[in-house]
């Protein structure tokens, strides 16, 4: 359902600006996307577009954006980084390689993080298909290569257990435990199961098996490599001064530090850390969000907005490209559930001649905010009888 707000922002004409100005250049610079702008052109792009990929300055304004886009209707297409455990990022990245169409939301963060090289994760990752050709033995061989601990119970990524003709396994790119079923050496299900009550919850065609990342870390740079590598043909949505002022000496290292940190030999990690970071809490810090400081370079945005084969959406708070697409949109007034400032504001915008609409997320929210409303004042109550004011449920 498209509502009267998500109609008015796609006849305005700019996102036809945007994708116009994109089949010239792979920068372009517009006036800010405020307030669900940009989500409705999230909705409005992912029609056309692979891959989006939404850049947030902190983790609390990018969850709120996954929020706005599951109201939408759009969570299929959702993909969230938020942290950057290595476990995590492992699974999120068995999930860009899975969809052939989706929304990334994270924080300036992911631009400066190292993963482990697409090829090196490429070989240590198997594909788990219906009647293939690994065998029942050959993948209890192959959990045993990749360091599994078998269990009882499968209860974490790197568990494995064995029942006769059924296998469990949690594989470090899954975002749930795998059940497999043979008979004898041919696979007859694949179903992902809950780890706490061991049920299955969904059958599948296919599953990943791979390593751990820490596991497989060693100390040559070359097997590391950035986001770009997993994305194709990215459209990037970024603010210019959030560019300009990140932090380029923030980089994750899967390197040896990892690999210690993978073995929980800490006393290792600070014999390791101490020369080159004197200050005492950088080893805590490393152990605590798998991450060292060290030392870089002022960020280069130019050469960020060089990457090969990706465009960009660059917001501009301020002026300061000539090229700047100015969309017309202003930030929402604050209101601070204050109903007098609410009032005023609705009063001096439809004054105006302005087209307004106040959106919900469900439809008792919708009723509940227009009785709320209409019992403050008659004019407020007379402003949304006569349609001037319009309060719409976006699912």
């Amino acid at each position: 359902m498209i509502t009267n707000l998500e109609q008015n922002i796609i006849s305005s004409g700019f996102l036809n600006q945007i994708v116009s100005s994109l089949k010239n250049e792979n920068k372009v610079f517009i006036s800010p996307l405020f307030g669900s702008s940009k989500v409705f052109t999230a909705k409005k792009l992912i029609e056309r577009e692979k891959q989006l990929i939404f850049l947030f300055p902190d983790v609390q304004t990018a969850s709120e954006f996954c929020v706005e886009l599951n109201v939408l209707g759009l969570e299929k297409f959702v993909i969230s980084i938020v942290e950057f455990k290595p476990e995590i990022l492992q699974e999120k990245i068995t999930d860009i390689s899975k969809k052939n169409k989706f929304i990334l939301v994270s924080t300036y963060e992911l631009l400066n993080h190292q993963f482990p090289s697409k090829e090196k994760i490429d070989k240590t990752t198997t594909r788990i298909e219906l009647g293939g050709n690994l065998s029942y033995n050959d993948l209890i061989e192959y959990f045993n290569l990749l360091n599994y601990q078998k269990d009882k119970f499968v209860e974490a990524p790197g568990d494995f257990s064995v029942r006769g003709s059924v296998i469990d396994f949690w594989s470090y790119s899954e975002k749930n435990p795998v059940r497999l079923e043979f008979d004898g050496d041919f696979l007859e299900s694949i179903r992902y199961f809950d780890p706490e009550s061991q049920r299955s919850i969904e059958n599948v065609n296919q599953a990943s098996l791979a390593g751990s990342f820490i596991n497989g870390g060693g100390n040559d740079y070359n097997n590391f490599t950035d986001i770009f590598d997993y994305l194709e043909n990215p459209l990037f949505f970024v603010s210019a001064f959030e560019i300009q002022n990140l932090d380029l000496q923030q980089i994750n290292v899967f390197n040896s530090v990892m690999g210690k940190i993978g073995e929980a030999h800490t006393k290792e990690i600070s014999n390791l850390l101490e020369d080159d970071f004197p200050d005492p809490g950088v080893e805590e810090a490393a152990v605590e969000s798998n991450r060292v400081k060290i030392p870089g370079n002022n960020y280069d945005a130019e050469k960020i907005f060089s990457k090969e084969n990706t465009r960009w959406i660059i917001e501009e708070e301020l002026a300061g490209s000539n090229s700047r697409i100015e969309l017309g949109l202003n930030e929402a007034p604050t209101i601070n559930g204050n109903y007098e400032i609410l009032f005023n504001t609705l009063k001096k915008y439809s004054a105006e001649n302005f087209s307004i609409t106040i959106t919900s997320e469900n439809e008792l929210q919708s009723t509940r905010l227009k009785d709320l409303l209409t019992e403050f004042n008659y004019e407020l109550a007379e402003l949304l009888t006569s349609g001037k004011v319009k309060i719409e449920t976006l699912a």
